[in-house]
């Protein structure tokens, strides 16, 4: 599965593909065809469309696949302050360290720590109480609450999920 930031070769010979046909596009309205005749007949015009627009189509696939697997490799964290009670959250990074940096970077106190992270559309839940907190990641947002509160229940009673967050395309659900 290709993760960086350039795009796969795939996608460059896909993109090439594109640009060629375009030009191909544009050279067509001055009577110039590759072929090297003027005029094309009804068949040919009709059959050099559906090319176009199968070529287009398979482009279309292609990318959709890209980003899908660009997403299931993207990373989300939550961290969070005992003392301050303050929370941060980092996604969208090509690693678990990167989202847990901007998760503490986020929560602006010097205790904060990195609590729970997640991969691809996996959910991360802050669970925050008078006495206790909580965190967990679960492949559904309800999941995620229900574990995060649970967690923190554990300890005592009376707390409330404050931040909810992950899925494709991401979704932020905060209660602060």
């Amino acid at each position: 599965m290709h993760c960086r930031g350039t795009l796969p070769t795939g996608i460059a010979r896909a993109a090439i593909a594109v640009r060629l046909l375009l030009a191909l596009i544009l050279i067509t309205p001055l009577g110039l065809l590759p072929s090297g005749r003027a005029e094309e007949t009804y068949e040919e015009r009709q059959a050099r469309l559906d090319r176009e627009r199968q070529s287009q189509r398979d482009l279309e696939d292609y990318m959709d696949r890209w980003r899908a697997n660009r997403a299931a490799c993207q990373f989300s964290a939550i961290a969070y302050s005992e003392s301050t009670k303050r929370w941060g959250y980092g996604w969208g990074k090509e690693s678990r360290g990167e989202a847990e940096r901007e998760a503490i970077r986020q929560c602006k106190a010097d205790d904060a720590k990195a609590m729970c992270w997640a991969k691809g559309g996996w959910y991360c839940a802050l669970a925050d109480g008078p006495k206790s907190y909580g965190a967990a990641m679960a492949a559904t947002a309800e999941e995620a609450q229900a574990k995060a509160l649970k967690f923190a229940d554990e300890v005592a009673p009376g707390s409330k999920i404050v931040l909810c967050f992950g899925g494709e395309p991401i979704k932020i659900i905060r209660r602060d």
